[in-house]
């Protein structure tokens, strides 16, 4: 019992350090995923639709005269309701002209390979996080809903994106959906390397100027809302490994104790026999060290499961976490289990040198 006892409890410990880092590198990893690898722009801007040629002119000139500016890509977006039988989810529908010079703007790629996808004219690409809440796979039809025009499109690809939903297409793929060729609302820019916030705020000031601009979204604002609120990941992480430190110690140290009580007279028998006080430590040790091994193996692979189930679990729809638990949170939870497991030791071998050796000579009842 003691053995199992001592095991589920390492186990534990160990399966929360690595939910714990695994759960801040989950949510924390896909900023840098989302707003440096996937999203490769800086700022959009909204067009209004009825504006004059001359004005959409004149933001066209003013993108082009720009010396901030490293390269520009005028789109169609729009907000609708995707569906596949069941509840609708906002999602933002974006086309796409030519595929290369959209990859310089956003990556599309696979979560699990990383690889490249391609846009057939005949279907369009949606995001995993999206495909999810769907319940939808490449083949399968879904339903999309732009303010009351209802269309079906069938998914080509799954690509990889933690944060809000996108379906993409091309712009041939859109004129056979719904009849009409897509009107450019807006534009993507991508600033140069050495420009500061305060240029771009200035860029940013100009532009909404502009009678046909309608609205300017700063890519690192947005990324600064999402760390904002998730802040509060920091403090949930301290408290489950704060958690297991304290289950360790309290596992440990109560299950030693009592080893140590039940086997009194054998380990003071042991010191009448000359066992210096660090040789009947390690003759208890070995019992600990084997039972910490074999804990934080079962933890570890209880905390991958533990991580994976707790990760869906704290999703919310707009948003999707990393799935897997980087290597460096194995590595930190059976480093910190056998920190604890050490410091467990240590208070117990005080224990140990208080064994009386009379003890061993007394009578048995």
């Amino acid at each position: 019992r003691r053995f199992w006892m001592t095991v589920i409890g390492i186990g534990g410990c160990t399966a929360l350090i690595v939910t714990g880092f695994g759960l801040h590198e989950s949510i924390f990893a896909i900023l840098d995923k989302q707003f440096d690898e996937i999203f490769l722009y800086d700022a959009s801007v909204g067009l209004d639709k009825d504006a004059a040629p001359e004005d959409r002119a004149a933001v066209e000139d003013y993108l082009a005269g720009s010396p901030y500016l490293d390269r520009t890509l005028t789109g169609h977006q729009a907000l609708l309701d995707v569906s596949n039988g069941g509840m609708a989810y906002d999602a933002y529908l974006r086309t796409i002209s030519d595929l290369d010079t959209y990859r310089r703007f956003v990556d599309l790629r696979h979560r699990t390979d990383s690889a490249p996808v391609s846009l057939p004219d005949d279907g369009v690409i949606i995001t995993e996080k999206l495909a999810e809440l769907l319940e939808a796979d490449v083949g399968d039809a879904i339903t999309l809903d732009d303010d009351g025009t209802r269309v079906e499109a069938v998914v080509a690809d799954i690509v990889e994106n933690y944060a809000y939903h996108y379906v993409y297409l091309s712009e041939a793929c859109y004129q056979a959906l719904f009849g009409t060729a897509p009107e450019d609302n807006v534009i993507l820019l991508a600033y140069r390397e050495d420009t500061s916030a305060a240029q771009s705020d200035a860029v940013s000031a100009e532009l909404m100027a502009l009678d046909a601009v309608t609205s300017y979204s700063y890519i690192a604002t947005l990324r600064d809302s999402f760390t904002n609120s998730m802040v509060a990941i920091d403090y949930a992480v301290v408290i489950i490994i704060t958690a297991a430190a304290a289950l360790a110690f309290v596992v440990l140290y109560n299950l030693t104790n009592i080893n140590i009580t039940e086997r009194t007279r054998e380990l003071a028998t042991l010191k009448v026999l000359g066992f210096f006080d660090k040789e009947t430590t390690a003759y208890v040790y070995r019992e600990n060290v084997f039972l910490t091994i074999f804990g934080i193996v079962l933890g570890l692979v209880l905390g991958r499961l533990l991580h994976a189930w707790l990760v869906l679990t704290v999703e919310v729809d707009l948003v999707m976490f990393g799935r897997t638990a980087p290597p460096y949170a194995y590595v930190l939870a059976a480093a910190l289990t056998v920190a604890f497991s050490v410091m467990v030791n240590i208070a117990a071998h005080f224990k140990l040198k208080k064994v009386d050796m009379v003890e061993s000579l007394k009578t048995v009842e």
